[in-house]
């Protein structure tokens, strides 16, 4: 009996681990985590990770904080935008020489 509580053991530390890992960190060149890049990372298969997800009701591709964009044009782009629905005619006018 004692292999069975290690081996209980060890999952329990790497389901501590995975559940951790995809609260506090972020995969290179993605801004999240999916069930394939996490099992990769951790080496288990894509359907423990996603029985792991499930059990802590963990959605790392829902966000739920506001992100500030990194777009130096940013605000010139926004700026754009906001024009167009405020004033469309007068927008028109002057970006397109048209009406």
């Amino acid at each position: 009996m004692g292999g069975d509580d290690s081996d209980i053991d060890c999952q329990l530390e790497k389901e501590t681990v995975i559940v951790e890992a995809t609260r506090s960190t972020k995969p290179k060149n993605a801004t999240h985590w999916s069930v394939r890049s996490m099992a990769r990372h951790q080496g288990v298969s894509s359907s423990a990770v996603q029985r792991i997800w499930k059990a802590y009701p963990l959605q790392p591709h829902r966000v739920k904080h506001f992100k500030f964009s990194t777009d130096p044009e940013f605000v010139s782009k926004v700026r754009d935008i906001v024009g167009l629905y405020h004033d469309f005619a007068g927008f028109s006018k002057i970006n397109t020489g048209k009406w």
